[in-house]
């Protein structure tokens, strides 16, 4: 599943296909691999319904979101679907300290376009140079950064090989470096 799942998402990061295509697809081609006749659209719908009910927060994110709050507005931006991404949001233990939630459905573009990171200055009054993105994603994340002038800092706990090229400002591998980098007081 994941490697049918990011490869189509990586296709949807290239313009190559739609969130439509990549969520009805994913499901549908995992079943005909594994010889099974199960109904692919059913079965995304199935897991948006839990999907939804989910949040896992990676290592500090709540200490270190309500650290960063006190001095900076803290924004997510994300790709997937508005109803998913934003009810996970809703029951994380972060979302008290998150001012502004951009997702890539109700947007109409994916990171690492550029009309996404537009859309998200003109709704964030701010300028490109008060932006520091942090995310996991070489390809959409940090790439998307690049491509929106905006600083960069790629969040890698695994410590793995940058293989694509897109270099980031700053690298991490624990969320509480961004203390050092972004200094409240």
């Amino acid at each position: 599943y994941k490697i049918i799942n990011n490869s189509l998402w990586k296709e949807l990061e290239h313009g190559v296909t739609t969130m439509e295509y990549v969520q009805n697809e994913r499901f549908v081609v995992l079943f005909k691999q594994l010889d099974l006749l199960v109904d692919g659209e059913q079965a995304n719908k199935l897991y948006h319904q839990i999907l939804k009910h989910q949040c896992w927060l990676v290592s500090n994110a709540e200490e270190v979101c309500c650290y960063l709050s006190k001095k900076y507005k803290i924004s997510i931006v994300t790709n997937g679907i508005f109803e998913t991404q934003t009810s996970r949001i809703q029951n994380s233990r972060v979302c008290n300290f998150i001012t502004e939630v951009f997702v890539s459905e109700s947007i109409g573009f994916e990171k690492p376009d550029i009309h996404f990171f537009e859309h998200v200055f003109d709704k964030l009054h701010c300028s490109r140079d008060e932006v520091l993105i942090v995310g996991d994603s070489l390809s959409s994340d940090i790439q998307g950064g690049i491509n929106a002038g905006i600083q960069t800092c790629w969040y890698n706990p695994d410590g793995s090989e940058n293989k694509l090229g897109i270099m980031p400002d700053h690298i991490i591998s624990n969320l509480r470096e961004l203390y050092c980098l972004l200094p409240v007081e």
